[in-house]
């Protein structure tokens, strides 16, 4: 019980490491209204929800793409 309250003691007076807040969206609990579909890939990223008539496709940026597997020799 000692060890507990030690790190109690450690945690409430350490705000700048142990943060007290919380995206509002974790705290609220709701059902969701859409869903979204995606995926990646070495070249971008894409994806799309039928219930909310959206589509999009985003590829990658050169400096990007030169860093995935595909384009570095010998996978180092």
């Amino acid at each position: 019980m000692k060890s507990e309250f030690k790190l109690l003691y450690t945690i409430l007076n350490n705000p700048h490491i142990y943060k007290w807040e919380s995206p509002i969206a974790h705290l609220v609990p709701r059902d969701p209204t859409a869903t979204l579909i995606g995926d990646a890939s070495l070249h971008g990223a894409g994806g799309y929800s039928i219930s909310l008539a959206v589509y999009w496709r985003l590829e990658w940026p050169d400096n990007v793409k030169n860093q995935t597997l595909k384009l570095i020799k010998n996978n180092k």
